[in-house]
């Protein structure tokens, strides 16, 4: 057993993606170490994304799965490869109620590849980005998290456009929280299977979108989530959603909708989601966003009525600052069992200190979701980052990172087998940033 493989959890329980991170473009490819762009930045929770201008046709931004913080789709033309990798090397170190505490010295790589193809009418992104663990604890390891995915639309008129996106991931549970030292941002995962489970999530989305008129847009998506630990169990959870979005100027709308979610473990379950929400940026540099809505369990949920809410928060304060805070409630996570959700809360700060230089710091908190009359656990995770960015070259940085994380599983009526853990990371990271290569444009 080597390194953060020692740890056996006595049940599976799971992950919460908080600090959702948004997404700063550079020309085609965006650099992970800026922060958000209120302007050019999404909606709180469902909303259909950045708004057209006044006048003209545009849709919505197509859905923004695969790996984060990496390219916006949104810049892309012609057609082009995209190639950068990371390679980190660090320390971690794991206490935890269980015996066999570990700690050691670990190398990772995490390599990027896009392949994209544009025209007048549609953008297609493919990626590819794995982690892999080359040394763990004094010995080579060769463990691997595949990751990939691919996202795109198409016009169909000037009025209908079809959206697309699927991702999916699988490999050693701990390397997730590996993922996105040196390429991307952190997708926030917080793991809550032992770090020795082999685990598969899959992620696929598809609508349309009818611009009724110019600043009124109607859409229908489909999405499913599915996500299993190997030789354990599987969930999945489908979604489909109408929404009605209304623009109003440039930079801000408000929408209405509706969706069913099913669960896999809860056949004759379903819930249904009616609210609103509305996003505006301002001049000032701020974007906020916020949707609510009551949910409806019918036939045998085990929760009849709860609410589901979202809320994001993104202040430029200088050109070099910006603050970040997010607040939400995960009905569907793939990794939730025992319909269960997850209230997740997070913040971001960082400071622009040079031209080439920049710190941030982010924390993130989820809770479990109590069920009425079961003995399950009640899960909590808190998480900490700290990165400093500094520029060495045109497309070449050095990244200094530390992660803390912290698991609680507490058992009803004060069971024996409750259990804690904590997590500590610090890595420095080489990262030769995707740079495009060209090879045409489409017509």
């Amino acid at each position: 057993m080597t390194f953060l493989r020692s740890r056996v959890l006595q049940l599976f329980l799971v992950a919460g993606i908080f600090i959702g991170q948004s997404q700063a473009q550079v020309a085609d490819v965006v650099d992970s170490g800026e922060g958000p762009n209120p302007a050019a930045d999404g909606s709180a929770g469902g909303s259909s994304g950045g708004a057209p201008s006044s006048g003209g046709w545009e849709f919505s931004e197509s859905p923004a799965l695969v790996v984060p913080g990496v390219i916006a789709l949104r810049g892309l033309s012609g057609a082009g490869l995209v190639l950068g990798t990371g390679l980190s090397g660090g320390y971690g170190q794991i206490s935890s109620s269980t015996p066999g505490d570990a700690s050691g010295f670990i190398a990772v790589a995490q390599p990027y590849a896009g392949l994209f193809q544009t025209g007048p009418r549609h953008k297609v992104l493919l990626e590819y980005s794995p982690t892999i663990n080359f040394y763990n604890n004094d010995r080579w390891e060769g463990g691997v998290l595949q990751r990939a995915g691919f996202r795109g639309f198409t016009d169909l008129s000037r009025r209908w456009r079809w959206v697309f996106a699927a991702d999916g991931t699988s490999g050693t549970e701990y390397l997730r929280e590996l993922s996105g030292l040196g390429m991307g941002l952190y997708p926030g995962w917080l793991t809550f299977t032992a770090p020795s489970n082999v685990v598969r999530a899959a992620s696929a989305i598809t609508g349309l979108h009818w611009r009724r008129k110019p600043l009124q847009e109607f859409s229908f998506t489909v999405a499913n989530f599915y996500s299993s630990v190997k030789d354990g169990p599987h969930y999945d959870a489908g979604l489909a959603r109408l929404q009605m979005t209304n623009y109003f100027g440039r930079d801000a709308n408000w929408y209405v909708f509706t969706e069913g979610i099913r669960y896999s473990n809860q056949p004759n379950c379903t819930r249904i989601v009616s609210g609103a929400g509305i996003s505006v940026h301002f001049n000032t540099g701020t974007m906020l966003g916020l949707e609510g809505a009551p949910v409806y369990g019918t036939g045998d949920c085990t929760a009849q009525w709860t609410a589901g809410f979202s809320g994001r928060i993104v202040q430029r304060i200088t050109p070099k600052t910006f603050f970040y805070l997010t607040a939400g409630r995960d009905l569907m996570e793939p990794y939730l069992l025992q319909s269960r959700w997850t209230d997740i809360f997070s913040a971001r700060f960082a400071q622009g200190l040079s031209r080439n230089t920049r710190v941030s710091l982010g924390a993130g908190y989820a809770v479990s979701s109590d069920l009425p009359d079961s003995q399950l656990a009640r899960y909590r995770g808190f998480q900490a980052t700290s990165e400093f960015n500094w520029r060495l070259a045109e497309g070449l940085k050095l990244v200094a990172t530390y992660r803390y994380f912290k698991r609680d599983f507490n058992y009803a009526y004060g069971d024996d087998t409750s259990f804690h853990g904590r997590n500590s990371w610090a890595f420095l990271s080489l990262v030769w940033h995707p740079m495009i290569r060209r090879m045409g444009r489409s017509d």
